[in-house]
């Protein structure tokens, strides 16, 4: 896994939702918790999508619960 990886898919979660920056954000966290609705989501996969140039398929967007999901979707993509 990229070492600097989680840092930055943690600062597009950031961004997205409006959080502070200083917010710390760990695999743990649950996605409902941080209140998205779907055109967030969307903005938010769009948002890594772009930035580690990958497409993210939406059958597996539907199965994030975690954000440890997303960390492990984009490895699993960038390790294709």
């Amino acid at each position: 896994m990229r070492a600097n990886m989680r840092k930055e898919i943690n600062k597009a979660v950031i961004a997205n939702m409006g959080l502070p920056d200083d917010t710390v954000l760990h695999g743990e966290v649950v996605m409902s918790s941080l209140d998205m609705d779907s055109l967030d989501e969307i903005e938010l996969f769009m948002e890594l999508e772009r930035l580690f140039n990958i497409d993210l398929p939406d059958v597996r967007l539907h199965e994030i619960r975690y954000l440890n999901d997303i960390y492990i979707l984009v490895a699993e993509i960038l390790t294709d």
